[in-house]
């Protein structure tokens, strides 16, 4: 069953002051009885200029009443939410035995002896019907009495010595634990030592040595745990863990780059080599040419030796990529055009046929696998062979091809270009210009 309580709820300002008298609105609204003992219960908002204010730096809050008798009671309060300046007071006997109105204050004391007090306010307290004459009225100020009433049991006692005593007493932590509201402060060389079960050896220990250096060791392990350098800010891993060391590790999961990570060092190369059960399988290595400016890749076997007569290379100044040989998969049909067969050839005449541009030469040029063929002869007149000169074989068309050449007379002349090389005119005494492009294996 909820607690049954007369609650009435006022906010008041530590700046903002009002005048109270008995045509105040707030007089009529907040009213209590004589015999409400234990159960008139004021709640106070305390706001400091009409703004929400954080008090929970006050060391003590207390609130003092003056009676229509001009008698005062201190009562202290309670805190509800002191960082919103929200408290309760349940009224005491004396707050409530004069009846008329009552007029009240709080009292904010904080550190450094400051001290603030709230704008005054009032409430009525009622006569009761069924009031005791026998209560009288009188000032009530609880922390004064009870200070007499100790100084009286303690008279001739050395109250100091106590204090002394005490504070070192409630300082002190029990043998079995406690919590230390202050630093724990140990001179540097000094260590917290972690003892076995049987409290005869030390298991490990933390300290911070002469060099302030912040370490751990495992008595039991007879090594470092772990040290902390604040010179060089160098935190060192010395126990095997789940993290990844500095100095060289493995991995045993996925590693994930969701930003690019440089690869340095001399050479700067890494490997990839599959490793089952204590053996590496043959792989590749990764590499970069500082001084000529290329990335090279190249194969290594089971001992990890590389053999770069087979490298592949991309060259940075020229993007020039760079294999000893090439094979597209998907049939004979190639898009790749290579430049081992590039040159020119100068085509030698046979006896049938006679050069007739000193400034054209026969000649044929291979681009790929492109060859042009030019040349401006004649044909001996009377002679019976139509074949003027041979290709090399890297310049010969695979299928052989004819055309008309129109000669300087203006009379069609036939020529084949054959895919044995053989090049033959068919036409003899006319001077004629010979121009052919054609692809080549």
């Amino acid at each position: 069953m909820a607690e049954i309580l007369k609650i009435r709820e006022i906010t008041i300002d530590t700046m903002q002051q009002k005048d109270f008298n008995v045509k105040e609105e707030e007089l009529k609204l907040i009213r209590f009885y004589q015999n409400d003992l234990n159960s008139a219960k004021l709640l106070i908002n305390v706001t400091h200029d009409k703004v929400v204010t954080d008090f929970s730096s006050a060391t003590s809050v207390q609130i003092a009443f003056l009676k229509p008798d001009c008698k005062r009671v201190f009562q202290d309060v309670q805190n509800v939410n002191q960082m919103q300046g929200k408290y309760y007071v349940v009224l005491s006997t004396q707050t409530l035995i004069a009846y008329g109105n009552v007029i009240a204050q709080l009292r904010f004391t904080f550190p450094n002896n400051k001290v603030i007090e709230t704008c005054k306010f009032a409430f009525t307290v009622d006569e009761s019907i069924m009031s005791d004459d026998a209560m009288k009225s009188t000032n009530e100020f609880p922390v004064i009495q009870k200070a007499i009433e100790a100084g009286k049991k303690f008279e001739g006692v050395d109250i100091d010595g106590i204090i002394a005593a005490g504070a070192k007493a409630d300082a002190a932590l029990p043998k079995t634990g406690g919590t230390m509201t202050g630093d724990l402060r140990i001179e540097q060389g000094k260590i917290f030592r972690f003892l076995n079960a049987a409290k005869t050896a030390t298991v490990s220990s933390l300290g911070v040595d002469s060099n302030g250096v912040w370490y751990a060791w495992s008595d039991v392990a007879a090594q470092g745990v772990f040290r902390y350098d604040p010179s060089s800010k160098y935190f060192n891993m010395q126990a095997d863990t789940n993290l990844v060391k500095k100095t060289g590790d493995t991995m045993t999961g996925s590693l994930t780059f969701d930003s690019p990570f440089t690869v340095r060092g001399s050479g700067a190369s890494w490997d990839m080599r599959p490793y089952a059960s204590g053996q590496y399988s043959k792989g590749m290595r990764h590499t970069i040419n500082t001084t000529n400016n290329f990335y090279a890749i190249a194969p290594i076997d089971e001992a990890g030796a590389a053999n770069w007569s087979n490298q592949a290379s991309l060259y940075g100044n020229t993007g020039v990529w760079d294999v000893k040989d090439i094979n597209v998969r998907g049939g004979s049909a190639s898009n790749v055009v290579t430049k081992n067969k590039d040159g020119q050839a100068n085509l030698t005449l046979t006896a049938d046929a006679t050069n007739a541009n000193s400034g054209y030469m026969p000649l044929a040029e291979r681009r790929g696998n492109t060859v042009t063929m030019r040349m401006e002869i004649i044909r001996n007149s009377g002679s019976s062979n139509s074949l003027v000169c041979t290709l090399p074989a890297d310049m010969r068309p695979p299928i052989t091809l004819s055309f008309i050449c129109m000669a300087n007379d203006g009379t069609p002349v036939s020529v084949n270009i054959s895919w044995n090389g053989n090049i033959d005119v068919y036409t003899a005494g006319k001077q004629v210009k010979i121009v052919a492009t054609y692809v080549v294996n």
